[in-house]
């Protein structure tokens, strides 16, 4: 997911850490604008693109990776598809669409990056889920994001003793295209977005640099005690809940 949103965000946060970035997602134009950028400040980077509930895409994502740069770090899974809809209207191909990109995806996400990880002494995987895990919201992105805090919990038990981490960021409402297409801001979306604003202690929508700079954090030496846990980066927007 990194060709937009929090996924963009998240790429040029590492590139300024002088990390070399893999950015992999479904549009290839995004994509080059991300690497291109990161390369204008001289750093290392490549664009793949790859649909994550894709076995063979998301193999060859990190076989590439590997094979570019010798190994694999760190893998931030920012991909995900918007809800498709009322559970009353919506068809099972779309909601296996969703669980397909938002739950398998992570799942061989985790698998392909936990390979090379293994192979080369240990690493971190974080995932983005978000808010609807734990208050709801339309039910297919709520189940796949849901599945995604259990798969990060179940994944990070079993990876624990290869010195791999794994950790869910629980993200609130950010300023992404995701957030404006679900939502349907239009030419409005400071108003639209107001009662979501509103339902934060900080009573405002967050920047997607906010969510990359705790991922960075996550990914980093000073979290290394870190795993298996879902963390929430919201604004307040849980506890605050009504």
């Amino acid at each position: 997911g990194g060709g937009s949103g929090i996924g963009r965000a998240t790429a040029l946060a590492f590139a300024a850490r002088r990390y070399a970035i893999v950015v992999a997602g479904r549009r290839e134009e995004p994509l080059s604008e991300v690497v291109n950028l990161i390369r204008a400040h001289g750093g290392a980077s490549l664009a793949v693109k790859c649909d994550v509930s894709s076995e063979e895409d998301v193999l060859r994502l990190v076989e590439r990776t590997t094979r570019e740069f010798g190994r694999v770090d760190a893998a931030a899974n920012c991909a995900a598809l918007q809800p498709g809809g009322a559970i009353l209207d919506l068809s099972v191909e779309d909601f296996d669409r969703t669980i397909a990109t938002n739950l398998r995806g992570a799942w061989l996400t985790t698998r392909f990056a936990a390979l090379a990880m293994r192979e080369s002494g240990g690493g971190v995987i974080v995932h983005v889920s978000s808010v609807s895990a734990m208050r709801g919201g339309p039910s297919d992105y709520s189940a796949s994001k849901a599945g995604v805090e259990g798969l990060t919990r179940g994944a990070a038990e079993e990876l624990a003793p290869w010195g791999i981490r794994v950790i869910a960021l629980r993200a609130g409402l950010f300023d992404t295209p995701m957030l404006h297409a679900a939502w349907g801001t239009g030419d409005h979306p400071e108003e639209v977005l107001a009662p979501g604003a509103a339902a934060t202690m900080l009573k405002r929508i967050g920047r997607p640099e906010e969510a990359a700079a705790a991922i960075l954090w996550l990914c980093s030496p000073d979290a290394s005690y870190i795993t298996g846990a879902c963390i929430d980066v919201d604004g307040g927007l849980l506890a605050h809940w009504p």
